[in-house]
């Protein structure tokens, strides 16, 4: 019996290819894109999950907190984890001091380091980093000694055993004492060397926010009294800092929370996702398989009717309607499973191409393959028992005598069709909206004025305080430099942070605000604008006790334009003097609001340099500064990058975000374009008669093509009345998240229904256009 079923749907599909081609490749699209989909979302959702009891691993951060402003902050204090290690029911804890962009030299060659982490050993019994060699906890309460991953290893020593090899960090001698397996690409915390704390232990005996604070709780503790003891001795810490002005409390978060449910915090790892978007991926995903399968119902019905003359005489010669049930349902199953091994060699071979794009390496492991491969099993006889039973339930119950003398109510079926369409054209308005709105939202972030000119502004690494005057006037006599400056950081990235207050105004109590450290020439180089007061004057030694404030933190301050110049500020440093204000310039990406910023002088500090370059010859002038650093600094490598293209990176994620949302709505408007071809088809076929007749009585193609596109268009209508508001709610919602958005413009809604009405009339004429154009006669006779 299995092999006539097999018989007859290969038969049927030499007989109709084009449209058994056009299902196979729609549903093989379907799959592929929504296998993808799949493996994003399980990778979002499994972040940090490898450790030994993940859901005992906790974090501590910081909510400051004022008169004026309420803020999250991802840094706590380092004597938080001493404390800690005390608290009963807590096993272990460790504190964190991330850093960037680090010089490792072995061997006479340098190395750039883009993520090394200072710990002490309680990082070793919190988290379950793999260790291929070596003993991480007595690695890390060693004094020079470092453990370094698997890829980096193999980047410094190829083939050699890394353990003993000696490394220079930052000038120092250290030996490498243990090897670790790579991080896994779903861990929030990412690192290629770890070094003791003990070798910063000046950054360690800091009172400000400094460090990452992670703790394990013991399997047999109360896990809510161990918290609460925890958040109560953290507590009691900060209320040591209230009396310099210093308000906060000390918030616990799940380990596994990071990834995906922290939004609003400052300083916070760089591997955050969002749950938003797993929301939003995931419900592409099964709105791609809905189309899908909506469309082979449809087009199975196309079938199912043009063969209904064979299903009579099936049943006339005996045929049960079981048995049809069963011919319908192998075949649809059949076709899904083509389909499905289709698209998921689709989805492999598509897989690193996808990792690009979300900037992800999604792990693939026998888990993964285990769930992958029975999603993709509940898709296959999903498709395939849903598309297939409605049609076999639509033939199977008419009688021969109805089926031979024409007696075949369609309208159940037509109206199914028609809803199909309105659900389809639904969701692809709705994305076609928010495809709209997510482009707008970036043009506006790429193109806002963002207080200061970040272009043909290049930045490198130059530490050298003592010789850093001799080098930037080096630098200047190319005349393709415009100017140069020095600071600790620049617009785009983290700065420090500081707890300030007013001379004289102890009622006005502090505010958490950010320090930029610099050189003279900060606010020319970046073309800030000066709204009160002076810049630093590089001929005044004693501007190093100057400060220079934002407008932000002039009103948390309470101050206002007229009075802020002259004011003095203590921020730990004892008081120093405001002699300007530059206007609001965004040293963070629009997700956060601008924040109270100083700028400070501090001669004996470079870290950055930047340099503004003339647009003309910037290669050139780039070979120019190489070969000066090299001239002064041999040592030192000479990495950099450009401002906007620093800004740019900020919304990696929100690119990565469009061009998948771009990808998917292709996916969903070529489905609907084949659904409501299939549509079409059926709507014509029924009125073949009725169109040969008027045009016999002298009707236009014009006015046919207007008729057969009539009620298809009302559907199209209707599905748009129902998209808008729904792309209005998600848009909104996807907004919020930024601090400086576009407003929601009605143009978008009606530019996404043009095109609605567009693929519509498009995908309608390809079968209404054959249709008004045909022979009368032939149209007569048909059936």
């Amino acid at each position: 019996m299995l092999l006539h079923h097999l018989k007859v749907f290969i038969r049927n599909f030499k007989k109709r290819m084009i449209f058994s081609i056009i299902i196979i490749g729609g549903l093989s699209l379907a799959v592929a894109g929504s296998l993808l989909l799949f493996l994003f979302v399980n990778h979002e959702l499994s972040y940090d999950n490898f450790h030994d009891d993940a859901d005992k691993i906790y974090n501590i951060i910081t909510l400051e907190k004022n008169e004026r402003t309420h803020k999250k902050i991802a840094l706590s204090m380092p004597q938080f984890a001493p404390v800690l290690r005390n608290v009963p029911g807590i096993k272990s804890a460790c504190k964190i001091f991330a850093s960037w962009d680090h010089e490792i030299s072995y061997n006479n060659h340098r190395y750039s380091v883009d993520k090394i982490l200072y710990t002490d050993s309680g990082f070793a019994k919190v988290f379950s980093f793999n260790v291929v060699r070596g003993n991480l906890t007595n690695t890390l309460s060693g004094v020079n000694s470092l453990a370094v991953t698997s890829s980096f290893a193999k980047k410094l020593f190829g083939k050699e055993n890394p353990i003993g090899k000696q490394l220079l960090l930052n000038g120092k001698l250290f030996s490498v004492e243990t090897l670790m397996e790579d991080v896994p690409s779903n861990s929030t915390i990412e690192f290629e060397v770890l070094v003791p704390l003990s070798t910063v232990a000046w950054l360690d005996a800091q009172k400000s926010n400094e460090a990452y604070t992670f703790f394990r709780i013991d399997k047999k503790a109360n896990r809510e009294v161990a918290l609460s003891n925890a958040q109560q001795a953290c507590g009691n810490l900060l209320k040591t800092r209230e009396k310099v002005g210093y308000f906060a409390s000390p918030s616990i978060r799940s380990l596994l929370d990071i990834h995906l449910y922290e939004e609003e915090t400052f300083y916070e790892f760089p591997t955050l996702g969002k749950m938003t978007t797993v929301y939003v991926l995931a419900a592409l995903a099964l709105f791609i398989l809905l189309i899908a399968v909506l469309n082979f119902i449809n087009i199975f019905i196309s079938q199912s009717s043009d063969r209904i003359k064979e299903i009579g005489l099936r049943k006339t010669i005996g045929g049960s309607k079981y048995a049809l049930m069963i011919q319908f349902l192998t075949e649809s199953t059949l076709t899904a499973i083509i389909a499905s091994v289709i698209g998921a060699i689709t989805a492999i071979l598509l897989l690193d191409k996808f990792d690009n794009l979300m900037n992800r390496e999604i792990v693939i492991n026998q888990a993964v393959i285990l769930r992958s491969a029975l999603a993709l099993l509940g898709i296959t006889f999903s498709i395939g028992l849903i598309a297939g039973f409605y049609p076999a339930l639509y033939v199977s119950r008419f009688t021969p005598s109805k089926i031979f003398h024409g007696k075949l109510n369609a309208g159940r079926k037509n109206k199914l069709m028609s809803g199909t369409v309105v659900v389809q054209f639904t969701i692809v308005v709705t994305m076609v909206c928010l495809v709209i709105i997510l482009i707008s939202q970036l043009t506006y972030m790429k193109n806002k004025n963002l207080g200061f000119n970040k272009e043909q502004v290049l930045v490198f690494d130059y530490n050298d305080y003592k010789s850093y005057e001799t080098f930037r006037s080096r630098l200047l006599k190319n005349p393709q430099i415009i100017n140069i400056t020095a600071s600790q950081s620049v617009p785009g990235q983290i700065t420090s942070g500081q707890i300030a207050s007013i001379e004289g105004s102890p009622d006005k109590g502090s505010i958490p605000i950010f320090e930029c450290r610099t050189q003279n020439y900060f606010v020319d180089t970046y073309q800030m604008k000066l709204i009160r007061g002076r810049d630093f004057d590089a001929d005044l030694a004693s501007d190093v006790n100057s400060l220079l404030i934002n407008e932000t933190a002039v009103k948390q301050l309470g101050l206002t334009l007229d009075n802020a110049v002259g004011a003095r500020i203590d921020y730990g440093r004892g008081f120093q003097s405001i002699i300007g204000v530059v206007k609001d310039y965004h040293f963070f990406s629009l997700h956060k609001n601008i924040d109270p910023l100083m700028l400070s002088r501090h001669s004996k500090y470079s870290g950055y340099v930047s340099a503004r370059l003339k647009p003309d010859n910037i290669s050139g002038t780039i070979s120019f500064i190489k070969q000066t650093l090299n001239d002064f600094a041999p040592q030192v490598p000479f990495t950099y990058f450009f401002i906007d293209e620093s800004f740019s990176q900020m919304y990696k994620k929100e690119e990565a975000e469009n061009t998948l949302l771009q990808f998917s709505t292709f996916i969903v408007i070529f489905l609907a374009v084949i659904g409501l071809i299939a549509l079409t088809s059926i709507a014509t076929s029924k009125r073949t008669k009725e169109i040969g007749v008027r045009k016999v009585l002298g009707a236009k193609a014009s006015g046919l093509i207007i008729l057969l596109s009539g009620n298809t268009l009302k559907y199209v209508v209707l599905a748009n009345l129902i998209a808008w508001p729904l792309a209005w709610y998600i848009g909104s919602r996807w907004l919020e998240t930024f601090a400086y958005r576009i407003s929601l413009n009605p143009w978008y809604f009606f530019y996404a229904a043009f095109l609605s009405f567009l693929i519509a009339l498009i995908s309608i004429s390809i079968i209404t256009f054959r249709k008004a154009f045909a022979n009368p006669v032939e149209s007569l006779r048909y059936e």
